[in-house]
């Protein structure tokens, strides 16, 4: 039994009309050595039988399911209230294009165990097809920056160099845990994001309220990057506009409106623009006029749902 088995782990995964993703990640979490994890899945209004699939193909999996795509945002709420209700002591908050680590679980519990001041605790995410390369060795907040938020060692070679625990100011929701009582007084995420960013505006949140994050390098995830908003038929437009939307927004909550002006040429020559630039090229506009409306509506503080039609 793992040191730290005396923590009761929930486990978080929203699927969205992706079933096979989806069952990869479950199985995968099934698979973890950590003897007390449970996992819920939130099946997110899907419309092609995901959540019946689901529990035919896991009859011990938890399934809680909405009446509409509330985002990512609104999903992983949906499964954090419901394990807020229960007892357990961390939760751990998965995409559902990731598959963990057999001993993954095990180690994020053991430094919660062994680092009590620690609230929030990041595993090492490394590409699914290209497991040998970084996606996320840990990050810190830069809000003077494009994207919001750096992460380390992105799209290096793995080699060790990022393979010692450290404090980080930003943790990705694409794999985060975090104690109960830190959740229960941070509160959940911002709905009105719908999917992007609400991890970024979180861990603000988190941090102005004198919670610290820790990097666990041994805790380890594969990520198939992409594979959910940006995966889909609209997914170029959706994506263009939810990224800069919520982008603007964090900035102008938590920053000056000068300050959010002046990022505006930054992020278009960031690579979310640069994609939405180059399919303009190819006869697609849909992206850039999407980009641009959605940075229209973050400096107005506009947020909620994405127009019906793009989903």
């Amino acid at each position: 039994m793992a040191v730290g088995a005396e923590f009761s782990i929930g486990a978080v995964v929203v699927n969205y009309n992706q079933r096979l993703l989806t069952e990869a990640c479950v199985a995968a979490l099934l698979r973890s050595d950590y003897p007390r994890l449970a996992v819920v899945l939130v099946d997110n209004g899907s419309t092609d039988g995901s959540g019946d699939y689901l529990r035919g193909r896991f009859p011990s999996l938890q399934v809680l399911e909405t009446r509409r795509n509330l985002g990512f945002a609104g999903g992983s709420n949906v499964g954090l209230k419901y394990l807020l209700e229960g007892h357990v002591d961390l939760i751990f908050l998965l995409n559902n294009d990731t598959e963990v680590a057999p001993d993954c679980a095990s180690h994020l519990a053991n430094a919660a165990l062994e680092h009590p001041d620690m609230a929030v605790f990041a595993p090492k995410i490394v590409y699914y097809d290209r497991p040998q390369v970084l996606w996320y060795a840990g990050g810190n907040i830069r809000l003077h920056r494009p994207q919001g938020a750096s992460h380390f060692g992105f799209g290096n070679p793995d080699a060790g160099q990022f393979d010692f625990q450290r404090r980080v100011t930003f943790v990705s929701g694409c794999a985060m845990a975090v104690r109960r009582c830190a959740l229960e007084r941070i509160g959940l995420f911002d709905e009105g994001f719908f999917a992007y960013c609400e991890d970024l505006d979180w861990c603000v949140r988190a941090g102005r309220l004198g919670y610290r994050a820790l990097y666990v390098p041994t805790a380890r995830v594969c990520h198939r990057v992409s594979m959910t908003v940006l995966a889909s038929p609209k997914g170029e437009r959706l994506g263009a506009y939810l990224l800069a939307r919520n982008r603007f927004m964090v900035q102008r909550r938590y920053g000056s409106l000068a300050s959010a002006v002046a990022l505006v040429p930054l992020y278009l020559a960031s690579k979310p623009a640069q994609r939405a630039f180059a399919a303009l090229v190819r006869g697609r506009p849909q992206g850039s006029v999407a980009l641009l409306r959605g940075i229209g509506d973050g400096l107005r503080q506009r947020l909620g749902d994405p127009p019906a039609d793009w989903l």
